[in-house]
């Protein structure tokens, strides 16, 4: 075994760091929703009823001023947030007996505690049980929300950070591997096979099998040895332990990043939380129609106006599913009836109200009613969510007036690249900027390569390209006044010539590449670790790929570095 890597102490992180920012318009695949909603937001005012000129838009690219700051928008909203019913004592004490499970500490008692004055709000961000933590952008999300909350009270505003774990999602594909770097460089997941059935169950009702102590060694073998490995092996070990339910084995793990922030979690698959929202579920089912046909219409109206519909509509959607032997099955709804689909099995209206009211824990919200059901439970004043939730939203803010609930805030969370001094100095060696790597990695390969190669030879070629090409045209124009079919021959001829200088050239290149092996690897680590699968760092890796590194002050370090207010995507070479 290795020596314990040495790691930089956390004010020397400090010490090293810079930051930069790079607006979304200059990300691959960011959609015309997003982008208009983070930096022209009178654009799409109609689909999110909480946008007005109050937003705050300081580093909105077209730099358009607005009045007001994101938590004086915040503090102006948080009246009629507070004016809701919530049932906040049970609501509290529900949470309590979750989070202790979770093992929280005594600040996130304290929140819970606090939930109950009723002049307090939350800020609510969520995310699907990951394996390990999932990807980056779960912790950049409860980041944002807790540095939200921690502003907001130092306005005089009360508030708490909660963060929804998605327990009742059925598409356990999405949830159960995980991605890091290994010490070769390459992109390792560690996919686990949990207990439960993996097709239709709800997350929550899978358990850890013994396939875990596999996959908790395939990680730690993948990272490097430091002095905190030791230590976070042992939590991982406590939270992923053998029968544990999945989502509770997340849960104990969010709870162990985020213990001195106060970071409140809720599990919304509990029984007492499915009897408290059984109203929402009823008028689910009572304005079954009425609600599709909103949907429908919504996502039509965002066509129209050049936008995307992120969920799929239609005027037989039905916004809940029902658990049939703990399958989660979804409902098509025609006239009177529902009818679960894959199935010829029916209910009436009247079935669903009886059996909704015999045990509320049989049903469970789609994506279109989790915000309602979670709105209806807390008093919410700003929900943080990434791209697609930003998305669907546009869509769901059309349903809220079927409902007892008031539209919250909805905020982008905080993005992050986070480049280490090594790939930074590989990066500024090769001249590149961050940005080059969004043209893939053998674009990359080829252009790094090409500059270690033999200039001279390089040039020949370029000569060589240029040359024919100047003479070939020469020649082509003559022919052209004698005989055009000779000219169009040439060509043809032309297209065969440099597609075979062409294929010399790479061949070239790839001989050359297979005598600096060291100079491929190094690149193929780089591309892997700054932008892995031609996708950002924080949809990909796992935070782990870092905690082995720094510990996890390097969660403060995010922590110091996260702005609610900001809307761009943020780099931090560390």
């Amino acid at each position: 075994m290795s020596a314990p890597q040495s790691n930089p102490s956390n004010n020397d992180i400090l010490s090293q760091l810079s930051i930069s920012q790079l607006p979304f318009t200059q990300i691959p695949n960011s959609s015309k929703l997003y982008l208009d909603y983070l930096y022209d937001s009178t654009q799409v005012i109609d689909f999110y009823p909480s946008l007005n000129s109050n937003n705050s838009s300081n580093n909105s690219p077209t730099n358009s001023p607005l009045p007001k700051s994101l938590v004086e928008t915040v503090l102006s909203n948080s009246a009629n947030v507070i004016r809701r019913t919530q049932q906040r004592d049970l609501v509290a004490n529900i949470l309590k007996e979750q989070n202790q499970v979770f093992g929280c500490s005594e600040k996130a008692l304290q929140n819970i505690e606090l939930l109950k004055d009723p002049s307090t709000v939350a800020i609510i961000t969520g995310q699907q049980a990951g394996l390990f933590g999932g990807p980056l952008y779960s912790v950049y999300k409860a980041l944002t929300a807790i540095k939200l909350a921690e502003e907001l009270n130092l306005k005089g505003q009360k508030a708490i950070p909660i963060f929804w774990i998605a327990s009742e999602d059925h598409d356990y594909e999405e949830v159960s591997f995980s991605n890091v770097i290994n010490r070769e460089g390459h992109l390792n997941k560690i996919k686990h096979e949990a207990k439960g059935n993996l097709g239709n169950s709800s997350i929550g009702n899978l358990t850890i099998s013994q396939e875990i102590e596999e996959n908790i060694s395939q990680l730690f073998a993948s990272l490097p040895q430091s002095e905190f490995v030791s230590e976070l092996e042992k939590e991982l070990c406590s939270a992923y332990s053998i029968e544990k339910a999945f989502a509770k084995a997340f849960g104990q793990i969010i709870t162990n990043f985020f213990t001195k922030y106060g970071l409140v979690l809720i599990d919304p698959m509990d029984t007492k939380l499915k009897q408290l929202a059984a109203p929402i579920f009823e008028q689910a089912i009572n304005k079954t129609q009425e609600i599709a046909q909103a949907l429908v219409n919504r996502s039509q109206e965002l066509e129209s106006k050049g936008y995307h519909a992120q969920v799929y509509t239609s005027l037989d959607m039905v916004t809940f599913f029902t658990l049939e032997n703990e399958h989660r099955s979804a409902l098509r709804h025609n006239e009177e009836n529902f009818t679960l689909k894959h199935s010829s099995f029916t209910y009436t209206k009247e079935d669903l109200l009886a059996k909704l009211k015999a045990d509320p824990s049989n049903f469970s919200p789609n994506v279109m009613l989790r915000p309602i059901i979670q709105d209806y439970l807390l008093p919410t004043a700003v929900y943080i969510g990434g791209p697609a939730e930003v998305a669907y939203f546009a869509q769901i803010s059309a349903i809220y007036k079927f409902f007892p609930v008031e539209f919250p805030i909805i905020l982008a969370r905080n993005s992050f690249t986070v480049i280490q001094h090594r790939d930074s100095n590989l990066l500024k060696k090769w001249g590149l900027e961050f940005t080059d790597l969004f043209a893939g990695l053998e674009v990359i390969k080829r252009k790094v390569l090409e500059n270690n190669l033999d200039q001279e030879i390089i040039q020949v070629f370029d000569e060589t390209n240029q040359v024919l090409q100047s003479q070939l045209d020469k020649l082509q124009n003559s022919l052209v006044k004698i005989d055009p079919t000779l000219a169009e021959a040439l060509r043809g001829g032309k297209e065969k010539i440099f597609y075979q200088i062409n294929n010399l050239h790479t061949r070239f290149i790839n001989s050359n590449a297979k005598r600096q092996e060291t100079l491929v690897k190094q690149i193929e680590r780089t591309f892997n670790v700054l932008y892995p699968h031609k996708n950002l760092q924080e949809r990909e890796l796992n935070i782990y790929h870092f905690l082995a590194r720094y510990g996890v002050k390097f969660i403060d370090l995010l922590y110091k570095n996260t702005s609610p207010e900001n809307k761009n995507h943020l780099i931090l070479s560390i």
